[in-house]
């Protein structure tokens, strides 16, 4: 009888690990193959009833054509319910099965059903555009291809992993509010850089399938080591679309010119990089300091003064700690496959170091000797006044503690030394 037993626990414990994968839980197995294998979202739809909103808006649907796109909706996520339903059913009806196939033939089979709905999802997010397409003008139909691209933005850019690559460049431009007159003169950059970015997302999105697919085919295949070139690939696919926002960025700010160009460089930098780019505290208070009160002429002068110096020593400090992160991210995401690799043969992996230092520590460095000089300049009522000023005066405070009792400690150490050497 326990013969008997023995299998039936040892199916089930296969299927509970199959399930465990489908929601997610098998994160070490993205980790090897790549972050964008997505096994948790398959148990999601792809489009939702929020969605409309942006077929309408940006397809120009009047009030019959939404109504109808809203029942394709509604099949949609029916069809999409269903399939699921089925995939769970199948999962437990399949104990019979499952007692009479080798262990190599258990996984593979746990795992058909998760590939079903995969497939599933796929062709029913077809149907649903396909539908759609047969509601529209000719008028709306020209607008196709710029919606598909959109869609691709909105749904997938979100998925970046490296700094600057989930950024969205027209987003920045519609928080800008810019005259539609001023945003039609760039059109041809804009459009050039929709379709530059919906290349690339669409590469990586591609790599996503794949090493969906790679991790499901590891699985299945118990004596076959994990293949990390798709995540390898992966890498170099999100290095491409960083690539297109930090290109595009610059012909974009070039295209606006003058003050509208400035801050949308600003702002974009800000956005893509908000560890380096955003607003220190030391600009925060020069900014305040220039705002206070009675401040004599010649004060006001000085802070001016090494305001300009500090924020020139800023921006190229800025600089070279983009080019450093530039380099660095991809190469530490790399570092983490070659340690699994290293793992994987039973190696102890190689300890690496970060390529860049902490950008806040470096930017706090660079403020210090500034704040000092502020300080030295304002009454201590003026600067305590100033935003933040506080946590600066805190922090000094503790310095000085510490400072302190090391001073302190070393002096008993003194003795203690003296009287041990003689």
């Amino acid at each position: 009888m326990c013969v008997y037993l023995r299998p039936i626990n040892y199916h089930r414990h296969l299927i509970v690990s199959a399930l465990l994968i489908l929601v997610g839980l098998a994160a070490p197995a993205h980790g090897q193959i790549g972050d964008g294998t997505g096994l948790a979202e398959a148990l999601n739809p792809e489009y939702f009833n929020r969605d409309i909103v942006t077929f309408a808006d940006e397809l120009e649907l009047d009030d019959i054509q939404r109504v109808i796109v809203e029942a394709l909706f509604e099949d949609y996520l029916y069809g999409f319910e269903e399939a699921k339903s089925l995939m769970s059913s199948r999962f437990e009806s399949m104990g019979d099965e499952l007692r009479s196939m080798d262990k190599g033939s258990v996984v593979k089979a746990a795992l058909r059903p998760l590939r079903d709905l995969i497939d599933t999802k796929d062709t029913l997010r077809e149907q649903l555009f396909s539908s759609v397409q047969t509601v529209l003008t000719n008028e709306q139909m020209l607008k196709w291809p710029s919606f598909l691209r959109r869609m691709t933005r909105v749904k997938t850019l979100s998925k970046g992993r490296l700094s600057g690559e989930s950024i969205d460049l027209f987003y920045v431009l519609r928080d800008m509010r810019l005259p539609s007159s001023l945003i039609n003169t760039i059109q041809p950059v804009l459009l050039d850089y929709e379709i530059n970015l919906d290349y690339a997302l669409n590469a990586r999105n591609a790599s996503f399938v794949l090493a969906q697919q790679t991790l499901l085919d590891s699985i299945a295949d118990l004596n076959k080591g994990t293949d990390t070139r798709v995540a390898e690939r992966q890498i170099k696919l999100r290095v491409a679309i960083r690539d297109v926002n930090n290109q595009s960025r610059e012909l974009i700010a070039d295209a606006l010119q003058e003050k509208a160009g400035d801050i949308f460089h600003r702002l974009a930098l800000e956005r893509a990089y908000p560890t380096i780019f955003r607003r220190s505290m030391l600009q925060k208070l020069l900014s305040a300091a220039l705002d206070l009160e009675d401040l004599e002429e010649d004060k006001l002068q000085e802070i001016r003064d090494f305001s300009q110096e500090y924020m020139t020593e800023l921006v190229e400090l800025n600089s070279v700690m983009l080019q450093d992160l530039l380099v660095s991210e991809p190469r530490e995401m790399l570092d983490k496959i070659e340690a699994f690799k290293a793992r994987s043969r039973g190696q102890k992996p190689t300890r690496t170091t970060s390529r860049s230092r902490n950008a806040q520590f470096r930017i706090n460095e660079l403020s210090t000797p500034f704040i000092t000089r502020l300080q030295d300049l304002l009454t201590q009522e003026q600067f305590a006044s100033l935003p933040q000023a506080q946590r600066i005066i805190e922090r000094q405070r503790r310095l000085d503690r510490l400072r302190i009792m090391e001073t302190i400690n070393q002096k008993e150490e003194t003795p203690a030394r003296s009287k041990k050497d003689s």
